[in-house]
Formats: C-alpha cells, sequence, structure tokens
C-alpha cells in the first residue's frame, strides 16, 4: 500500500502539468454524468396534457388536477399543462367526464343535476340562460375551424299587453383557428342551430362576430339586398365554375393537361317574378244562396152589441131584459162581424259570377346568354379537307 502511494505521488510530481488537469476534468464529468443520469432516471417523466389553452381553460384544468391530487406542471408560459406520463390518458378521462375539458363553452344542462329546493324562481331562469349558453357554445365548437365560441342570450320578460313585448336575441362569439375561415354557409348554419335551440328567437335577431370583430351575419340581413346580391353572385359563380370544368374535362382528352385555359361568362336570370290572374265568365253562373219566405195576414174586427139606451146600463133592467138583450146582441153580433186577409210571397236567389284565380312564378336563375373564352398553348394548323375546304 505504501509502495502504491509513493509510486503515486513521483507520478504526480514528474507527471506534466496538462496531463494532471485533463485527468481532473475526466474525473468530474464523470461524477456529474453520474449524478445527472441518476437524477434523469429517478425523476418522473412528463408529457403534455393540453397545450394552446387560453388563461380561463388553464385555471379550469388545473384547479381540476388539484381536486384529483394528480401531479402537473405548466409550460410555455402556462398555456400547456403536462402530467406524468403514465396519467395522461385517465386524467383525460376523468375530465371529460366531470365537463372539464378545455374549449367546452362553459357549463351546461349539468347545473340541474343536483336540485336545490332553495333557489328562486330568478335563480333558475339565470341558470337555464346559462345552460343553453354553454350547451350551444359546445356545439358550436365541435366545428374543426372554430377553437372556441361564447353565446349571449337576451330573454325579455313577458307582459300581459302584446304591443309591449320585445324580441328574443342572441349574439355569438367566435374565435377561429389560425388560417381557417367559414363559408358563408357555415355561418348560416351556426343562426339556425342558434334560432333553433331558443324559444321565440328568430334568424333576423342573430348576430355574429369574429375575434377580429368582424361582423360575420348581422342582426336584420338575412333578407336584405345585400344578403340577396352576395347569394347572386355565389350562384353565378358556381355555374361559370360547372361550366369551366365540363369543358375543360373535354378537352383534356385530346390536349396535354395545362395546356389550355377555359374562362366561362354567363348572365342568369335573377328576376323573381309572381304573377296573379283571375279570370271571370259571365256566361256562368252559380248560385251560391237561396231564400224563400211566405206571409199570410187575417185581420178581423167585432161590430157593436147589447140594446142601446139607458135600460142596457140600469142594474134592474138590465136584469129583467137579460134574455132579450143576449138574444139581440147575439143577432147584431153576427150581423155585425166583418173582417180582411192578405197573404205575401218572397223568394231571393244569389248567383256568382265564376272566377279562376292562376298564380304563376316564372323560373328562376335560367341562363339569358353565355360566352366562353379558350386559350390553347401551341402551334395549330388549319387542316383542309380533299377539295379545300378548312375542316
Amino acid at each position: 500500500m505504501d509502495e502504491l502511494l509513493t509510486t503515486t505521488k513521483n507520478y504526480l510530481k514528474t507527471a506534466p502539468r496538462s496531463k494532471l488537469y485533463m485527468y481532473l476534468f475526466i474525473f468530474i464529468a464523470l461524477v456529474g454524468g453520474s449524478i445527472i443520469g441518476l437524477s434523469i432516471l429517478q425523476k418522473e417523466n412528463y408529457q403534455t396534457l393540453f397545450a394552446g389553452l387560453s388563461t380561463e381553460d388553464a385555471s379550469v384544468v388545473v384547479a381540476k388536477l388539484k381536486e384529483l391530487k394528480v401531479p402537473y406542471k405548466l409550460t410555455l408560459g402556462g398555456t400547456a399543462v403536462s402530467v406524468p406520463k403514465d396519467k395522461v390518458y385517465d386524467v383525460r378521462l376523468m375530465l371529460a367526464g366531470q365537463n372539464a375539458l378545455p374549449g367546452g363553452g362553459g357549463v351546461g344542462f349539468e347545473l340541474f343535476d343536483k336540485t336545490n329546493y332553495g333557489m328562486t324562481e330568478f335563480m333558475q331562469n339565470i341558470n337555464y340562460k346559462r345552460a343553453i349558453q354553454g350547451e350551444l357554445s359546445r356545439t358550436i365548437n365541435q366545428m374543426p375551424e372554430v377553437k372556441a365560441s361564447r353565446v349571449h342570450i337576451a330573454i325579455p320578460e313577458k307582459t300581459l299587453f302584446t304591443d309591449r313585448e320585445k324580441d328574443v336575441t342572441a349574439s355569438v362569439f367566435l374565435k377561429l383557428r389560425s388560417g381557417k375561415t367559414l363559408s358563408k354557409d357555415q355561418v348560416a348554419g351556426i343562426v339556425h342551430l342558434v334560432s333553433g335551440s331558443i324559444e321565440g328567437l328568430k334568424t333576423d335577431n342573430v348576430t355574429i362576430v369574429d375575434s377580429f370583430g368582424k361582423i360575420l351575419f348581422k342582426a336584420g340581413s338575412a333578407g336584405s339586398a345585400v344578403a340577396l346580391s352576395g347569394q347572386q353572385f355565389e350562384l353565378q359563380n358556381s355555374v361559370e365554375k360547372a361550366i369551366e370544368e365540363s369543358v375543360q374535362s373535354m378537352l383534356d382528352r385530346f390536349i396535354p393537361a395545362n395546356k389550355s385555359i377555359i374562362r366561362a361568362n354567363v348572365e342568369l336570370n335573377l328576376r323573381k317574378v309572381e304573377k296573379v290572374e283571375e279570370e271571370f265568365e259571365p256566361n256562368k253562373r252559380v248560385p251560391t244562396s237561396e231564400r224563400k219566405s211566405r206571409e199570410k195576414v187575417v185581420n178581423r174586427t167585432g161590430g157593436t152589441a147589447g140594446v142601446p139606451g139607458v135600460a142596457s146600463n140600469v142594474p134592474n133592467i138590465a136584469g129583467k131584459n137579460a134574455n132579450a138583450a143576449v138574444a139581440a146582441g147575439s143577432q147584431t153580433t153576427a150581423s155585425g162581424a166583418r173582417g180582411s186577409e192578405s197573404e205575401r210571397e218572397e223568394s231571393q236567389v244569389t248567383y256568382e259570377v265564376s272566377k279562376t284565380v292562376k298564380k304563376i312564378v316564372e323560373p328562376f336563375g335560367d341562363i339569358k346568354r353565355m360566352s366562353v373564352a379558350i386559350v390553347l398553348d401551341g402551334k395549330y394548323e388549319k387542316v383542309k379537307g380533299q377539295n379545300g375546304e378548312e375542316l
């Protein structure tokens, strides 16, 4: 042992300093690498759970991870959340089961999963509105072009007076993915989705705005002249494109590809004409109602009866001569009775002149004029037939 130490001391004294420094550096590198390797092996491997999160979504995810007691790390300035690699899929399933996935659009009808008997009617209405807004946001977020969305609904209070009632309105805020846009058909689909999900909401009362403040659909613009002109322009472009593709497919069979250019221009009949014609035929009459009435009147008047004079008005005399007065009165009544009789009959028939109503709608979108321009690449010669005519 002593000899080894002596030999080592002698070598260190005689060895150049450059070699000693090199040996020291190698020793430090080996020790440091061993420590770092052991720490990496003992360190838990993390994998990204969600990336590109907004501040609100990141806070919701972190709160749920704390509640589930899952270790996590925030990276990329708080926009990405990482968890242990072996727990990534389990955590995603747990968050999906609790409706805590980022970009979910807020709470939905799970607000009513727990019954609160002490809740007032006002709070119930507020929660119902929040639930509808959240469910609509979740549905809109399923579109591949939409990154996030918010829906705001204004439901006025009902009144007893119909002239004072206000319409239900809704506004939709869209945050699109980078480089993505929505077509007019997709915007119209969102409008009809929102209006069909809320009772009493008309499509004209829906407004859609993107994250840049651009109005994609304005309330009351569904039947405006600008919207109609845009639809007509799209119709004309689609017809021209169909003609160009049809002619191009025909030329590609005889001419090499990329050797021809085709442009079509069409003029469409974009007028909507509706005619209502009414024709009357006086020779054809149809009875519509008939009424008959018959009236008969009989009027009889009686003559005077009794014996005139004082004798008939005195009780004693009237009693003695009762029989004589009755006999005389009967004779007088029979002779003096007389009357009148009339009869009336009326008939009323109402006729209507025969009428024919025709509603004629002229076809919309037919082609009035069409021109096609074709450019061909290459040199072409006119071919003449046997008689010298051009083919």
